[in-house]
């Protein structure tokens, strides 16, 4: 199922925001000039992100309204004016050190990313923005971080050993398939058990379903003359009617009327009409996230070890990079100029 978007930056599903020891300090001490900075932003076993690279990434994300809108109070994107907010630039350098680890690690493991890993990458990216966002970024920055959550995909194939592959999708695909089908179902509703199973038994000796509905329903006003109700999912049977309602329709086939359920005094008999059944590819998302989720925690473990082990730089404009057991942090720089602010600059870095 592809998962809802949250409101604010959900990053719940990316491997950046669990390394919790790779939280980058926010509130540096000083301003970050980017005029005597040096060529890069960060650098992980010598993979590197550039300074103008992250600058567009910053610049794309803080010019897209929708992004800016949505980021939490606690966490804004700016802090004054058209600068930055020291806590979103950390948070944004955090990611790109993951990403670059991720590369450098896959790397060592002499593994690339296949096409497969490209095809999760083109459900997981999106879905880490607010819904809209994502589009509207420029394509430069879309295919970078494409190019990002395949490494990711593959670095979790790899040390989690987990399955992508289309065999796992139709495999899922038959697992799950109950639960995204959408079940069309039509009702007569009457007013007390008896009565339903009396119709019901007129129903079984051939009376009609719609002759049913109009000679006996209570409901019509509700459902019209045919008795419709709609095409839903189970979950939606269960949030709309309740689970004994959820479980009655679970288990007609179409064409079957099944045993009278009382809802709310009344007793109702459903109908299946039609099942429509879900496509293989409109389920891919819901595989990717699932299997994304059980492979995140062994690659957030193993990067978080890799990290300790090899070098792993920021320019020095961004403060002190320390890099210990239980992950990396960010310090002020000791002596920040005195007409630096605390925030970044848009449109200074690289220059």
């Amino acid at each position: 199922m592809r998962r809802a978007h949250q409101k604010g930056r959900d990053k719940t599903k990316r491997l950046g925001k669990l390394l919790a020891g790779l939280a980058v300090v926010a509130g540096l001490g000083g301003g970050l000039s980017a005029c005597n900075a040096a060529p890069f932003a960060a650098s992980v076993d010598g993979y590197t992100l550039s300074m103008s690279n992250f600058n567009r990434l910053l610049s794309a994300l803080s010019s897209n309204q929708t992004f800016v809108a949505d980021a939490s109070p606690s966490a804004p994107v700016f802090a004054t004016g058209n600068n930055l907010d020291l806590s979103f630039v950390d948070s944004q350098l955090e990611e790109q050190i993951v990403y670059l680890a991720a590369k450098a690690a896959l790397s060592k493991l002499n593994v690339s990313p296949k096409p497969v890993d490209y095809t999760v990458a083109q459900v997981e990216a999106p879905g880490a923005y607010p819904s809209g966002v994502f589009p509207t970024l420029p394509a430069k920055v879309r295919q970078e971080l494409y190019q990002d959550f395949a490494y990711l995909a593959a670095l979790e194939t790899k040390v989690a050993h987990v399955d992508f592959g289309q065999a796992a999708l139709s495999r899922y695909y038959e697992t799950h398939q109950k639960l995204y089908a959408k079940y069309c179902t039509s009702t007569v509703v009457l007013s007390t058990r008896p009565q339903a199973e009396a119709v019901l038994a007129r129903i079984r000796r051939g009376l009609g379903f719609v002759a049913a509905v109009e000679a006996y329903s209570i409901a019509k006003a509700e459902t019209g003359p045919s008795g419709t109700v709609g095409c839903g999912t189970l979950a939606q049977y269960k949030g709309s009617f309740g689970s004994a309602v959820e479980s009655a329709v679970s288990s007609l086939r179409p064409g079957e009327v099944g045993q009278p359920v009382e809802l709310a005094g009344d007793w109702f008999l459903f109908k299946l009409d039609r099942l429509e059944r879900p496509s293989l590819s409109s389920v891919l998302s819901q595989f990717v996230g699932s299997v994304w989720q059980k492979g995140l925690a062994a690659s957030t473990r193993y990067l978080a070890k890799f990290l300790h082990r090899v070098p792993v730089q920021i320019d020095p404009e961004f403060g002190t990079l320390e890099v210990g057991p239980s992950g990396l942090r960010i310090l002020p720089p000791p002596s920040p100029s005195p007409a630096a602010g605390p925030y970044w600059a848009v449109g200074q870095a690289g220059s």
